[in-house]
């Protein structure tokens, strides 16, 4: 079972959501403003549950029961780091050097994009350019990690 937070990501989770269920994986899906790509990604992937909001303590509850956590430089992938679950935490206007700590269990895909810390460009959109097929091997490195 994984974890995915939409938010900026649609279109990257739009092409993730045949693959990742099909690893036999239920996909919950974690989401506040793309709730339209969430329903859309259900009715290709009937195994997806759709999460609206949540509490901070229901958020915890979830992630603590997942293989896998994906999504943007935001709260869910942090707390996948708390918790010790795996997690891949995709970078697109922030530096990932700087806001996240890879280990064995938590990894980084970073845009190409060239940013400055001490400036975030909040018009920079690469994080959408991230190739699908790195977060899949990523993915499947971590899932089989778990399984062992």
């Amino acid at each position: 079972m994984l974890v995915i937070e939409l938010r900026s990501l649609s279109a990257i989770y739009a092409k993730l959501r045949v693959d990742l269920p099909r690893e036999g994986n239920r996909l919950h899906i974690v989401t506040l403003n793309a709730i339209i790509m969430a329903e859309k990604i259900k009715v290709k992937a009937p195994n997806v549950v759709i999460c609206k909001k949540l509490s901070i303590d229901s958020l915890i509850s979830l992630i603590s029961q997942v293989d896998l956590v994906i999504g943007p430089d935001t709260g869910p992938t942090h707390m996948a780091w708390a918790l010790c679950i795996s997690s891949i935490t995709l970078f697109g206007a922030t530096p990932g050097y700087r806001n996240a700590s890879v280990s064995k269990k938590n990894r980084v895909i970073e845009s190409k994009s060239e940013v400055n810390p001490f400036k975030i460009n909040k018009n920079d959109l690469s994080i959408q350019d991230i190739d699908v097929k790195d977060i899949l091997k990523v993915s499947k490195e971590l899932l089989n990690q778990s399984s062992v």
